[in-house]
């Protein structure tokens, strides 16, 4: 039996939308202070990675974290600024932040900054799509 399990665990892939028992999840990213200078972008633009504890127990929220990003492109700080469902959203959401590379935006000389981001985790078990349709109407509502 824990054979099986392992197999099972390691077989789900995670990526901005994955399938899981013939459930789908999304991972949306959101700038909340787009108008201010940017000094810093998240290297790479590959998809968002769905956090494995919360496919399996199929947990879907939002979450708002406010981060620091120091002049030499590394990651001084996380704080959560708010997270529903907190207790289940709230390190897994701060794990895959903790994960992220700074690089430099060329326009800009590097400084310190504090980005506010938002984090929506959608879960459907009924396609890509609709779980896709769930973070665009998640992200119009506060993430409280």
């Amino acid at each position: 039996m824990k054979l099986l399990t392992a197999a099972m665990l390691l077989g789900i892939t995670t990526h901005t939308t994955m399938a899981v028992q013939d459930n789908y999840a999304v991972v949306s990213l959101t700038d909340l202070n787009p108008s201010t200078p940017v000094a810093w972008k998240r290297v790479g633009h590959e998809p968002l990675h769905y956090p494995r504890s919360l496919a399996l127990h199929e947990v879907a929220g939002c979450s708002v974290f406010d981060v620091s990003v120091s002049r030499q492109g590394l990651t001084d700080s996380i704080r959560l600024v708010s997270a529903s469902p907190e207790a289940q959203i709230s390190l897994p959401a701060q794990r895959l932040i903790e994960t992220w590379q700074w690089q430099p935006v060329k326009t800009v000389t590097p400084m310190a900054e504090i980005k506010r981001i938002r984090l929506d985790f959608c879960y459907s078990a009924l396609s890509q799509h609709d779980a896709a349709l769930l973070c665009r109407a998640q992200r119009e509502q506060a993430c409280l």
